[in-house]
């Protein structure tokens, strides 16, 4: 694989492969790279080349350890990664996780399709906007 250009980050393994599913129907998944924590995403993204970066992140909310608030603000932080654009993606989707997100420069808040069908819209949907 060449760099990713979609960075999936959730620490369901469940969810992994749901999304890999998804992704292998819209002929996408060799443009992804599944990370299993907030951790993990940081070491990758300070440890690559600039032109080794992401075009998109897509970012669980609850994680153990470092959670998706915590990774977002560090991703934020960085002046290599900051432009990123990052999903927020997550089970639901509540009014005070939108209230916490607002201004924080997350593209998008979505919330987790929960069959293959609905994943394969947003694998597709995420295509695009590497596109």
């Amino acid at each position: 694989m060449n760099h990713p250009r979609i960075i999936v980050v959730d620490n369901d393994m469940a969810d992994h492969e749901l999304i890999r599913i998804a992704f292998e129907r819209v002929d996408g998944l060799e443009e992804v790279m599944f990370l299993t924590s907030g951790e993990d995403l940081i070491e990758y993204l300070d440890t690559s080349e600039q032109d080794q970066q992401p075009s998109l992140i897509i970012l669980d909310y609850n994680m153990p350890g470092l959670n998706g608030d915590e990774t977002l603000r560090r991703i934020k932080s960085n002046p290599f990664t900051k432009d990123t654009p990052i999903i927020i993606y997550s089970t639901c989707v509540s009014n005070q996780m939108r209230q916490d997100m607002q201004g924080s420069g997350v593209l998008l808040l979505m919330e987790k399709g929960d069959n293959v069908s609905k994943l394969e819209e947003q694998a597709r949907f995420f295509m695009e906007l590497i596109q």
